[in-house]
């Protein structure tokens, strides 16, 4: 029987110098690592390199003939089209060329009032590459959420940029403690034109400016289409991998006493929801908040690291 007490009393010994720690959290000094999941990104990359037509005001026209019949639809300066070629006709400069909006025709910066009938085209070649993640690694549950997210913004900024394209560049900012946040930067696109027929599809609509920041409306010439001054392709995205689910700021500032005062004091800048943000190491949390008017109308940064109560 003493035998047998000494060698009960050496398995527990053991047991307690660590031997199983995972099994005896509580016996001797061996601490548990917590598990630091991450999710697996691929990178899509797509490139739009072709040469593009910067507008300066003008119409589009059918022919390339300055008459009321050959007018098709105006365009804006600041916005621009995609160009396949030009040539030298009837002493003016002509680009056939395909809008944003998918419309194609012949224009001619000469087309303008006050504007010299042999003025060069302006255009660029700049290459307009497209770039997002896929999400793997994690439960297909949560990939497919969060896969299906990334997929309406990149669609809804697809819309935008129309055929012409747009620079969309992405990064992942935070990818541990069950944490992931992306950020999309993209340069405004100027002038866009918008279909009413587009704009009074709710479901449709309510899909773009979810994702796209556009200001007031105006109308154009055409009682048919809307004008944009500025959509703002900018955003953010924080998702749980456990649930795919996306976050608001509020799960880390919670009821943070400062937040009204610090919110009041941003002035005209706006919340449109509280899940557009990007989170960085050190507590870092940055939300993108809206102006509508203004010369910095669009959407932006501000850092509100100093509300975070919940630690990442």
């Amino acid at each position: 029987m003493q035998k047998n007490s000494n060698l009960l009393i050496k398995v527990v010994l053991v047991i307690c110098l660590g031997t199983l720690p995972g099994v005896f959290s509580g016996c001797g000094s061996t601490k548990i690592q917590k598990q630091q999941n991450k999710a697996t990104i691929q990178y899509i990359t797509k490139d739009n390199r072709m040469e593009r037509i910067l507008f300066n005001d003008g119409f589009l026209r059918s022919t390339p003939e300055m008459t009321s019949g050959t007018i098709v639809t105006n365009v804006y300066k600041g916005s621009q089209g995609m160009m396949y070629g030009k040539r030298f006709i009837n002493g003016m400069y002509w680009a056939k060329v395909t809008t944003r909006e998918g419309v194609t025709g012949w224009y001619s910066p000469g087309d303008k009032p006050g504007q010299e009938a042999n003025t060069d085209l302006s255009t660029t070649q700049k290459n307009f590459s497209m770039t997002y993640p896929v999400i793997s690694g994690i439960s297909s549950q949560a990939e497919e959420k969060i896969n299906k997210e990334i997929t309406e913004y990149v669609e809804a900024f697809k819309f935008v940029a129309g055929p012409v394209g747009n620079t969309l560049q992405c990064r992942i900012t935070y990818n541990k403690d069950d944490l992931l946040s992306i950020l999309f930067t993209s340069g405004a696109v100027r002038n866009r034109i918008y279909k009413v027929t587009d704009v009074n599809n709710h479901a449709f609509w309510t899909n773009i400016i979810k994702y796209c920041f556009i200001p007031e409306l105006n109308s154009d010439m055409d009682k048919v289409n809307l004008v944009a001054p500025i959509t703002d392709l900018q955003y953010a995205m924080v998702f749980s991998l456990q649930t795919g689910d996306r976050l608001s700021y509020d799960y880390f500032i919670g009821n943070n006493s400062k937040k009204q005062d610090f919110f009041k004091k941003l002035g005209n800048l706006r919340q449109k929801g509280t899940d557009c943000f990007y989170l960085e190491p050190g507590g870092k949390l940055w939300a993108y908040f809206e102006r509508e008017k203004g010369p910095e109308t669009g959407r932006k940064l501000v850092d509100l690291s100093s509300l975070v109560t919940k630690k990442f």
